[in-house]
């Protein structure tokens, strides 16, 4: 979940105590590179995380709760998509959800999906939804 951060935290719940909260700044920023092995292993066990819009981690392991609402998934996406995509739709945030079941990363916005990439195919091709 990246942007409109404090919204998605007040309507969701912390899964598991939040690995970066006594951690300084430059070491809950997606662009340090000093952390990514971090994320990885973080990015294993449930919950998502939630980004500022600055890339400041504001929180990982959050379950991402929203009212009821409308949205467009293709058929066989899981809870974690259905999620991201409800989210979107009461926030201006956007989410990106790597699926463990193909690999497939895709994105969100507005309670649609927006991309989608194949880490499968060779120069990590791009399919853009209209």
């Amino acid at each position: 979940m990246i942007g409109d951060s404090l919204r998605i935290l007040e309507g969701s719940k912390q899964l598991l105590p939040n690995p970066f909260q006594i951690h300084e700044k430059t070491n809950r920023m997606l662009t340090n590179p000093e952390i990514h092995d971090a994320l990885v292993e973080l990015s294993k066990l449930d919950g998502a995380f939630v980004v500022r819009g600055d890339g400041f981690i504001q929180a990982a392991g959050v379950f991402l709760t929203s009212p009821p609402s409308e949205t467009e998934l293709a058929s066989g996406l899981g809870t974690p998509h259905a999620a991201a995509a409800a989210v979107m739709m009461c926030t201006t945030a956007t989410s990106i959800v790597v699926s463990a079941t193909d690999g497939q990363v895709r994105g969100f916005s507005g309670g649609k999906m927006v991309i989608e990439i194949d880490p499968e195919i060779a120069q990590g091709h791009i399919s853009m939804i209209e």
